[in-house]
């Protein structure tokens, strides 16, 4: 029997026997020592070694308690490493997103840069088309005050004209003044020649030109009253004494241009007169191309004169006058007829005198005033001794040429003219043809 057991009967059995024999007190001790006496069981149970079976039992639930313990721990390991993969998950996560917010930031960073960029550049360009709006403001306001000056260019003979606007109605009393206004694009409102109506520039047809009736040396002031001019243009030497007559229409303006470069010059003081200098500065760049381009072309030069006169009693030109001054540079010219310094203009000459020059190729021009053309100068002289033995003559070479063209233009138009008409003549070879 189990010593637990028997102890508990022992104990039951005092508590009998003193309830038998009678009184509360033996009934007490005998409470008390079954109580001892269980207690004194329980104690034993607790501290006695456990028998054989009971230890394999034990053990079992040990290693199941290990187990169990080992399961915890592998769970608990097992849930640690899941934390801390969430943690390293959740590292890499924060991290990426640290990645991305610092991409974010980057990305941002570079909006902003671009932004900041694109800003400045936009203010650049404000700042540039502030600067041009500027520029344009100065220029406009610059046109504005060059359009409120008076213009103010000094002539031919020293006198300083003046207008308080630039000039729109035009009165030509010599042909420069006519073929710089062709030149400009402007029809003169009145002119005492016909040039105008050359085929060269506007031609027979044109009408809207007023004339001028009187001499060239004496033209009518009515008619030049009657064109209510801003402006009226002479030459030198001609129309210096008309001033007085006409102060009370227009100011006049006197023109006597010395060669090429007294053309150009010319051409730039008519622009500022009219307010045209951009295409007077852009007639003379045209022609001084065109010249250089002429020039160049010539590798070997010949000699070259140009004569004038109405019948056996001929003239010279000299190199004062711009066309003949701009063949001189593409041929070669007399020595004698070179320098506006030495010679007048327009000198004296004699078929003697042409005889000592003999020059390759000669250009004769027939002045004619009448209502019928004269005899050509070259015609008239055909049957002279010394014409006959000239080289030019004999070669070929004498050629006559329009008189309103070469004699009275004097101008960039005219001057083309010539060189266009000359130049193929003194040396087809190379200039078949005119320069386009």
């Amino acid at each position: 029997m189990p010593r637990r057991l028997a102890l508990t009967l022992v104990a039951a059995l005092a508590l009998v026997m003193a309830a038998a024999c009678g009184g509360e007190e033996a009934s007490d001790e005998a409470t008390d020592a079954a109580v001892a006496t269980t207690a004194a069981a329980e104690a034993t149970t607790t501290s006695a070694p456990p028998t054989t079976a009971d230890h394999e039992d034990e053990d079992d639930d040990d290693h199941a308690d290990h187990d169990h313990e080992d399961e915890d721990d592998d769970d608990h390991a097992d849930h640690d490493h899941e934390d801390m993969d969430d943690d390293d998950h959740a590292d890499h996560d924060h991290e990426d997103e640290d990645d991305d917010d610092h991409a974010d930031h980057d990305h941002e960073d570079m909006d902003d840069d671009d932004h900041a960029d694109h800003d400045h550049e936009d203010e650049d360009d404000d700042d540039h088309a502030d600067h041009d709006h500027e520029d344009e403001d100065d220029d406009d306001h610059a046109d504005h005050d060059h359009e409120d000056e008076p213009l103010a260019v000094e002539d031919a003979t020293g006198e300083l004209v003046m207008l308080e606007h630039p000039a729109v109605r035009v009165v030509c009393l010599t042909g420069l003044c006519v073929d710089t206004m062709f030149v400009l694009g402007v029809k003169p409102v009145a002119a005492n020649d016909l040039l105008h109506r050359d085929p060269a520039y506007w031609g027979p047809d044109e009408t809207e030109i007023g004339p001028v009736s009187g001499s060239f040396f004496e033209p009518s002031l009515e008619d030049i009253a009657v064109a209510n001019p801003d402006i009226v243009i002479g030459l030198g030497g001609v129309h210096d004494g008309l001033r007085a007559g006409l102060e009370s229409i227009a100011p006049l303006f006197i023109v006597n241009p010395i060669g090429v470069d007294g053309m150009l010059a010319h051409v730039e003081e008519i622009g500022i007169l009219l307010g045209m200098e951009h295409e007077a500065e852009h007639a003379v760049e045209d022609f001084v191309h065109r010249l250089e381009e002429y020039v160049a072309g010539v590798t070997a030069k010949r000699s070259v004169m140009v004569v004038y006169g109405s019948d056996v009693n001929i003239g010279a030109d000299t190199v004062c006058t711009p066309a003949v001054d701009a063949l001189a540079r593409a041929a070669v010219y007399p020595e004698e007829f070179s320098g506006c310094d030495v010679h007048q203009p327009f000198p004296s000459f004699s078929v003697e005198q042409l005889l000592g020059i003999d020059p390759d190729v000669i250009f004769v021009q027939t002045y004619g005033f009448g209502p019928t053309p004269p005899e050509p100068v070259s015609e008239q002289l055909v049957d002279h001794v010394i014409w006959r033995e000239l080289v030019a003559v004999q070669n070929g070479e004498v050629h006559e040429v329009d008189f309103f063209i070469w004699g009275t233009s004097r101008g960039i138009n005219g001057t083309n003219f010539v060189l266009d008409e000359a130049m193929p003549k003194i040396y087809p070879e190379v200039f078949p043809a005119p320069l386009p």
